[in-house]
């Protein structure tokens, strides 16, 4: 059993008490940053993998805009050449 012979005893039992509540109080608080932080990082990887998607969406997009754009500008210029060669054509 603990015997309190004097002050002294009282303030190292007192104070052994605080380094354990302390202790403990720590370890929970680093079990719950580590929760937080694995959270983070699930989220981080979801919203990488999003915005992957999102600029894989946009790039071929813009492939299509552009193979779409440069047929119909190919066509464009081919049927001006085709009214430019008639036109000659008509003035002969």
């Amino acid at each position: 059993m603990i015997t309190l012979a004097t002050s002294q005893d009282v303030f190292y039992l007192v104070l052994s008490l605080c380094i354990v509540l302390v202790t403990v109080f720590l370890c929970v608080a680093l079990f719950h940053l580590s929760r937080a932080l694995k959270e983070v990082s699930l989220v981080t990887r979801d919203v990488r993998e999003r915005i992957e998607k999102v600029t894989n969406f946009f790039t071929i997009m813009r492939d299509k805009i552009i193979s779409f754009g440069l047929k119909g500008l190919m066509a464009m210029i081919s049927s001006f050449r085709g009214r430019e060669k008639n036109d000659s054509k008509k003035k002969k």
